[in-house]
């Protein structure tokens, strides 16, 4: 898949007592990709370039993902998550309140992890 890959866009946000913005553009053109990460609500953001090899590694975490049809929520109290991944006209769109939607999105909550971990790594 990653030889086919000309562009991606990905968002991860966390709104409520956790905060996260973090958002990575790849474009096939350059050997590198950008990260823009806002710290705290309304604050400033932060640019940085990331490796290449960095951003294919993470998306390569992808490759065995397994998604299940998530257990319910209702409300909208505590954490909010989200997590969008984009690559030309193709896109998914995950969301969810609380905790994870349970045992069968764990591939997709340790991706976002693992994006926060990245930013992490430039802070």
């Amino acid at each position: 898949m990653l030889q086919n890959l000309k562009e991606a866009d990905i968002t991860y946000k966390a709104r409520g007592s956790e905060f996260e913005f973090i958002k990575i553009v790849f474009l096939d053109e350059k050997e590198n990709c950008s990260m823009k990460i806002q710290e705290v609500v309304f604050g400033d953001f932060k640019m940085f370039e990331v490796p290449k090899k960095d951003f294919m590694e993470l998306v390569a975490s992808l490759d065995n993902c397994k998604m299940a049809f998530p257990s319910f929520s209702n409300g909208k109290a505590g954490n909010q998550y989200q997590l969008e991944i984009q690559s030309g006209e193709n896109a998914m769109n995950y969301k969810w309140y609380g905790d994870s939607p349970g045992e069968q999105w764990k591939d997709i909550i340790g991706f976002a992890s693992k994006l926060v971990e990245l930013k992490n790594k430039f802070l």
